[in-house]
């Protein structure tokens, strides 16, 4: 999965998650990468809204759930009250974080808000 920041062209910011585990972020339009590695396999991943000032994104992942990230993706958490499904994508809403509404699609129970 691939996202770009909200605000990509002032921020130059790519993120991207791959099967073999890793989260790659980059802050400079794809020229360098920072590697993160976690567990699971990231199947969607998204950015806050409001990521210039928050520094937040998520990636969806099986088995280990929704990862959250409020460091600009030097690291990642796991997401407390999240089931650990096979989780297939995750998006926040527009008004986030006013609405705090994000919501995770798994491949085995639906979504989750």
């Amino acid at each position: 999965a691939l996202a770009l920041s909200p605000a990509f062209e002032r921020d130059g910011t790519i993120a991207l998650t791959t099967r073999d585990g890793r989260v790659h972020v980059s802050d400079d339009r794809g020229t360098t990468w920072l590697d993160i590695e976690t567990e699971g396999f990231g199947n969607g991943i998204a950015f806050s809204p409001d990521y210039e000032r928050d520094g937040t994104l998520w990636v969806a992942t099986f088995p280990e759930g929704l990862l959250v990230s409020t460091d600009r993706g030097a690291s990642f958490a796991p997401v407390p009250g999240v089931p650990s499904l096979n989780l297939t994508d995750v998006v926040a809403a527009p008004d986030w974080p006013a609405s705090r509404d994000l919501f995770v699609s798994s491949l085995q129970d639906g979504v989750f808000r």
